[in-house]
Parts: C-alpha cells; structure tokens; sequence
C-alpha cells in the first residue's frame, strides 16, 4: 500500500505521482470527449480515427477530441492531454495567429449566439437507468473540485464554466434543455446489461491533478452505486438546479436547499469521500493515491484554500486572473482563453507548467506514450493499431469506429473530404464487430494486414 507521506511529498516536490502506469483491479472503461473552440472546421482534414486509438472529428460545427477506451484514471489523463497537442496543428492549417482553445464557453460577437464547447465524460456501469438519479447531489457538489473557472458577462466569478448551461435535472438531449443526468441510452457496447454513464456537464480541465481527481471520485462514485453502498441522499429535485448554480456562485460553504438534511456543499463532498475511503482504501495503488489527494484537498477547501492554485482549475485561473488585472471583467475573457491556450509557445498554462507551477500526475514519458501508442487493454487497442497500419494508404478506418469497424476508401477529392460521414456510410469495404470495451481485437490487425 503506497503511504500518504510518499504521496504528499512528491506532491510537495512537484514530482510525479506516477512514473509506471499502475494497474486497476476493478475492470471499467473510462473515456472523455473534449470539444475545442477556434478552429475552422470546413477547410480542415480531420483524421477520424488516429495512432493512439481515439479519434478527432467533427461534431455540431466543432472539432472534437476523444480520448482512446481505458482502464485505468490515470491512462484517461494522459490520454485527455494528448488531445491539446493533437488538436493544436489542426488550428494551425489555417489560422497561423489562431490556437485552439480548450474552454467550455465562449461568447460569439453576436450576443444572441452563444456556443458552448462541453467536455464530456464516458463510463461504463451496470447500475440501471432507472437509479441514476442517485448521483445528482454527487455532480452539484464536484464542481468544487471539478470547476474550470468563470468570468459572468455580469463580471462575477464562478467556480464552473458550465453550471449556468445545465437547466434540468434529467434529459436525454445535449444541445439543448442540458441536464445534470444524461439518459441517453446509447451504451456503445454489445455486452448484456453495460451501459455508458454520459455526463455532460463537465469542464475543459487543464491540470492533470483536477483531472485525475475529477474522473476518479465519479468512477469511484459510480463503484459504490454498483456495489450498493452509495451513501443515500434524500433531496427535492424541483431545487437541484438551483443549488447546482448557487454552489457555482457561492463556493464551498454553500447550502444545499435540495437537500433535506441540511448540508453545505463541502460536507456533501467530504461525505462522498469518505465512503469511498471507507470502502475501497487498499484496493490498488491508484485508488488509494486518489483517496489521499481526495483528503488532502478536501482539507485544503475547509481551510484557507493555500495551495489549491497548484492543484485545481478553477483556483489556477482565479489567482491568474487576480495577478493580471484589478478589474474582474476588463480582460477577464482574453484571460481565461489565454489560460486554456493549447499552443505551448503562448499559452499561460503552458508556460506556467514548465515553471513548475503546478502538481504532477504522470512522468513526461507517459504523457509522451499517450500520443502515439493506444492503451493495452481495450478494443483502443486494434483501434489505434488499424489506423496507424492504414495511414498513407487508399484506405481509412470509418469516423464513428466504438462498436463496429468499419474500413473505407480514403476520399480522394475536397467534395468528399468535406461531406465525409456521407461518404463514408455510402462505402463500406470491410466491417468488423467491435462490440467489447474489454476486448483488445489484435486479430482484425492481422486479417486487415493480409
């Protein structure tokens, strides 16, 4: 079992908390989708499916980024950071003075228009459709940890870029009327009784810590569900809309109204916490350095919050912001797009991170194999192998590739480069079932091969 004192104090030093990748002793498939702002997408060539087994296409009038199927929390961190630099020569292509922007909104010139750029996050669970309510109180009170930051047009801080564009409890859509629970059943797997968990409401994270700890408690979240010991929560959700904006707003000692025995959204938190604590500390290496750090921060939110800068979003963009200007609004906005600049040459986190501002999760050699290599242990596997065996040649791996394989001609004409998802479904070659998460699929490689 890896102590809290070796954890704190790599944390303390900057250093990574992992320079192997651990192993996860529960199986579960994690991903993010991440939508990226400023960048053109009619004059691009996006790749669809690439060597490192996720895929950037577009979506809705963006570019998007998803992350390759995996196991562990910490493959999904790397993995959603590669995705800044594989995005970034898209925006290059054309615009040389314009970057990517990872950020979860951005107001058009237009005031009538606004276009959110969502983060979204993938995991698979066996907990029925009809029990996701559950988890509402958990997702009003991530936020503390999972905010990306936010300037109101009214000049006010947030701890959340999303927050105010949630404004139901439960639906099933995700361009409009956006909820806390995602109900769409779309489980992009064959396996009997899996479901995907679509959660739409998070943020365009940064920091590897926020990360890591943002997608580890909901996995961990989700665990105590399917085991059973998900801490019960009785709440009003004709109010959770509500508090979901006033925690934003408000902070860490924030009431909840929903909730019947009255709790600030702290406490919640730390309830969540410690059942996972209780439950699961000694289940592996990666658990339990999510459970410290979990702790650890949960200590630092009651506190004077010292040190969170270094850990969290929102906390990093806030101290940014206040250094640069005394007026919250004047340049809050191009503050902001220059923290989520994804061009390391002038982004603020970019330059921040290579001062050593801010904690480690993974070794840069890591962080380097999530570029190019797929993970081990999933269908990403032979996803990221195919593409990369397919590259150069007349043939290409079909866009939308989760639950079945498809290969198609390479357009060869700007016609069909740009109406791309029509000329892919129109011409098929080959197709291959792909239905199993768990399932690394090496054998398509050697039948595509020959």
């Amino acid at each position: 079992m890896v102590s809290k004192r070796e954890i704190l104090e790599k944390v303390d030093q900057n250093k990574p908390l992992f320079t192997s990748w651990p192993v996860r002793k529960r199986k579960s498939i994690i991903g993010t989708e991440q939508e990226f702002g400023n960048v053109h997408p009619k004059a691009l060539d996006v790749p669809g499916p690439i060597p490192n087994g996720g895929l950037i296409y577009f979506d809705s009038g963006h570019i998007e980024y998803c992350t390759p199927e995996c196991q562990e929390i910490t493959r999904v961190v790397g993995y959603d950071k590669a995705g800044e630099t594989l995005v970034l020569p898209l925006a290059q292509q054309i615009f040389k003075h314009v970057v990517a922007l990872k950020c979860t909104e951005e107001i058009e010139k237009n005031p009538q228009i606004e276009t959110t750029f969502g983060a979204h996050e993938n995991y698979t669970t066996t907990v029925p459709y009809e029990r996701w309510a559950e988890f509402i109180p958990f997702f009003i009170v991530r936020q503390l940890i999972s905010g990306a930051g936010y300037v109101s047009p009214q000049g006010e801080w947030e701890l959340s870029q999303r927050a105010h564009c949630i404004v139901t409890p439960i639906s099933g859509e995700t361009l409009t009327n956006r909820a806390i629970i995602n109900i769409r059943d779309e489980p992009l797997s064959t396996i009997r009784g899996l479901k995907r968990f679509h959660y739409i409401g998070g943020e365009g994270t940064m920091l590897e810590t926020a990360l890591f700890l943002k997608i580890g408690l909901t996995r961990a979240v989700l665990d105590l569900a399917e085991d059973e010991i998900l801490p019960q929560v009785i709440y009003r959700i004709d109010k959770v809309i509500e508090d979901l904006h006033n925690v934003s707003k408000k902070g860490v000692h924030t009431p909840l109204e929903s909730v019947s025995r009255k709790v600030t959204a702290l406490e919640l938190l730390q309830r969540y916490c410690q059942a996972i604590k209780i439950n699961y500390r000694g289940r592996d290496e990666e658990t339990d350095t999510l459970i410290v750090l979990a702790e650890d921060t949960l200590e630092k939110l009651e506190g004077n919050q010292q040190g969170l800068e270094r850990r969290l979003d929102w906390a990093a963009k806030k101290a940014f912001i206040e250094l640069r200007t005394e007026d919250m609004l004047a340049d809050a906005y191009a503050l902001d797009h220059a923290f989520n600049d994804c061009n390391p040459e002038t982004g603020m986190y970019a330059w921040m991170r290579r001062h050593n501002f801010f904690e480690r999760v993974l070794s840069n050699k890591l962080l380097g194999e999530c570029l190019n290599s797929p993970p081990p242990n999933t269908r990403a596997h032979a996803r990221g192998k195919i593409a990369k065996l397919l590259k150069g040649t007349e043939r290409k791996l079909q866009h939308h590739c989760w639950d079945e394989l498809n290969i198609v001609p390479r357009p060869k004409n700007r016609q069909d480069r740009l109406n791309i998802y029509n000329f892919e479904y129109e011409c098929p070659e080959e197709s291959y079932p792909f239905g199993n998460p768990f399932e690394t699929y090496i054998d398509l490689l050697t039948k595509i091969k020959s």
